[in-house]
């Protein structure tokens, strides 16, 4: 069995448990083990093809082009600088594509009400727990990258700049995954991700569009607000999910959210136009969280009275 001391006592019970099961699932440890097996190939292949990261003129941050090794492909940074970010952004989060479906199906959310923990804070802590696979996985691949170093020396900026990318890259997927895992059926799941993802493409391109134009602190600025914007998005649909009840001049908020996704794009062309073009992003950052405030968790005539007699709720009972 775990210890009590392997993992810091500030980390929530939630992560903790999503934390402990992912790292002895087998659909972890597999492609783990696997993708180091491949990393040493890549490796031989960039030194054998004297493949190495570039130097560019203008910002490497959330460039996608970095990370496909394809022929004539003048911003190509080698096969190994493609094997991570496919297990890093791709693979380790598609892992948790049952993290919140879990809860649902086997009933554990009608349990987390009875506890004193808040749809927020599940849904938040089951994103970190996911993110931080990921980042793991990062970790432990990057020694790998100092091959590099024996073939045409080390760009330490633009290595900063790929690793950043892939952080940021790991977040956005991990929060998608973790609101697609939300609905239960395959159908539902398809048509969440068509929308999701044309939205992270219009910030993508919108972010792209600025690199040979912008300064450096513009970009890296649209970049980081949009990629929050769409993490909070997405844990907003997440947490819609783990709403148990509706009043009757309640709108149910999964409808809200997705369409606040949607409309999403045309709120970021107004931000355009307000702003001079200078900062796009904060009309995705607007949208989120008016998706993620909008569905507060309504006070009953019960609990409040409840709260004023300092009547304990069962919380302590439980476990």
């Amino acid at each position: 069995m775990l210890g009590e001391k392997e993992f810091p006592h500030w980390i929530g019970c939630v992560a903790l448990k999503e934390l402990r099961q992912g790292l002895r699932k087998g659909v972890f440890t597999i492609p783990f083990a696997i993708v180091h097996i491949l990393a040493i190939l890549a490796v031989f292949l960039d030194y054998s093809s004297k493949r190495s990261i570039p130097y560019f003129d203008t910002s490497a941050f959330l460039n996608p082009a970095m990370f496909f090794p394809f022929p004539g492909n003048n911003f190509s940074c080698g096969y190994l600088w493609a094997l991570i970010p496919l297990c890093s952004i791709i693979i380790i989060p598609l892992t948790g594509i049952t993290m919140m479906s879990q809860e649902l199906q086997k009933g554990n959310n009608e349990l987390l009400i009875l506890t004193s923990l808040k749809r927020d804070r599940v849904v938040i802590e089951k994103f970190f727990a996911l993110w931080s696979l990921s980042l793991l996985t990062l970790c432990s691949l990057i020694p790998y990258t100092f091959v590099s170093y024996w073939v045409n020396g080390m760009h330490i900026f633009v290595l900063s700049e790929l690793i950043l990318s892939i952080i940021v890259h790991s977040a956005v997927t991990s929060a998608m995954v973790i609101a697609i895992s939300g609905y239960t059926r395959i159908p539902h799941r398809l048509l969440f991700f068509i929308l999701i993802g044309n939205t992270a493409m219009f910030c993508l391109i919108s972010c792209l569009l600025e690199i040979g134009n912008a300064n450096l602190f513009r970009h890296y600025l649209n970049g980081i607000i949009a990629s929050f914007a769409l993490v909070v998005l997405a844990l907003a649909s997440a947490k819609s999910q783990l709403k148990l009840t509706l009043f009757f001049y309640e709108v149910k908020p999964t409808k809200t959210v997705c369409v606040l996704i949607f409309i999403s794009p045309v709120l970021a062309g107004f931000a355009a136009l307000m702003t001079f073009g200078f900062i796009p992003s904060l009309g995705y950052l607007g949208a989120a969280l008016l998706a993620w405030f909008s569905d507060g968790s309504t006070k009953t005539k019960s609990e409040l009275a409840r709260k004023k007699l300092n009547i304990p709720d069962g919380t302590k009972l439980i476990g």
